[in-house]
């Protein structure tokens, strides 16, 4: 594979990691999510998206509107239930990029403004999201990150910077003890 890969106009279509980390084989790798974002038309990505989480694939790039509806959608009938998946994917450690910390705040800001959703539930899945992604960030100083984008992001929003703090410390005490 690694040889046809690197041949001119040959394209490796992979999600295993040695080729990308272990190999370090840049050009000629595409991962089956980016060709499927590539070659497929950009109003079925969402729909690309849910078919790939509902087959628990792992290494997708999440963003802040699929992981809100996945978010909603898991208490929902007939709809498939992938937010637990959506979640791994956001805070594997090798999928972890710096930019991870601005999908997890925007996500929260859209809960946050959800009328049906209680602020006791809210603060619940907010600690259960830090408790999840925290772990695996690759340095200390992305906590600290993280509350600042929180504390701008939510800076208008009342109550609820207080209880994503909150969430944001009982998760820290919880995966530091």
């Amino acid at each position: 594979n690694v040889f046809l890969a690197q041949r001119d106009n040959y394209t490796l279509i992979s999600d295993d990691l040695i080729y990308s980390s272990g190999l370090h084989l840049d050009s000629g790798l595409i991962s089956s999510e980016l060709y499927l974002e590539k070659r497929l038309p950009k109003e079925r990505r969402d729909e690309i998206f849910q078919f790939l989480l509902q087959k628990r694939y792992i290494g997708l790039t999440i963003s802040p509107e699929n992981l809100y509806r996945s978010y909603i959608n898991q208490n929902k009938a007939g709809l498939p239930h992938v937010y637990e998946y959506a979640l791994l994917n956001l805070s594997l450690r090798e999928n972890w990029i710096s930019s991870n910390i601005n999908v997890i705040v925007a996500f929260l800001r859209k809960v946050a403004l959800n009328p049906a959703i209680s602020k006791e539930k809210y603060g619940f899945d907010a600690t259960n999201l830090f408790a999840t992604t925290i772990p695996n960030f690759t340095s200390p100083s992305l906590a600290l990150i993280l509350k600042r984008e929180i504390e701008k992001e939510f800076k208008y929003l009342g109550d609820y910077l207080e209880i994503t703090l909150a969430a944001l410390l009982d998760a820290l005490r919880y995966t530091r003890s």
